[in-house]
């Protein structure tokens, strides 16, 4: 697969399109804890993390400070973009099937990397908080 021709506007439709279910994930804290359970056993599944994938622990980690109401300094909406893009990669049928060794990963890592720019300064200053709180609550890979 060309991944030049997955172009921004295609990843960002891909998040998008998931904005409603991640509102619903939101809206129910079992369904939240459901959801990051889910991404943290997939997580044991990827053969190489890389650099892109190794950003979803620190995305999970946000959602889960963010539901619990430890961290809420940052706006509703980059909540559903994270948990959107998290969506995507928890789906396994998608532009590329996770079921193809390797390949079915490639695009996760392509979705989740435009979800991570999308979101970077709020991201970042989570980053930042987490380590001056040193909070240890990231879901590990």
């Amino acid at each position: 697969m060309d991944f030049n021709k997955l172009k921004k506007s295609r990843a960002v439709a891909e998040i998008e399109k998931r904005y409603d279910e991640a509102k619903k994930i939101l809206s129910d804290d079992d369904k939240i804890e459901k959801f990051l359970s889910n991404i943290e056993k997939k997580l044991h599944k990827v053969p190489v993390a890389g650099d892109t994938l190794a950003t979803i622990p620190v995305m999970a980690s946000l959602v889960n400070s963010y539901a619990k109401k430890k961290y809420t300094d940052v706006p509703t909406g980059v909540i559903v973009l994270i948990v959107s893009a998290l969506i995507y990669f928890l789906t396994p049928f998608d532009i590329v099937p996770d079921s193809i060794p390797f390949l079915g990963f490639l695009d996760d890592a392509f979705i989740l990397s435009k979800g991570w720019k999308m979101a970077q300064s709020d991201l970042k200053k989570y980053e930042n908080w987490r380590k001056e709180q040193n909070n240890d609550n990231v879901i590990e890979a």
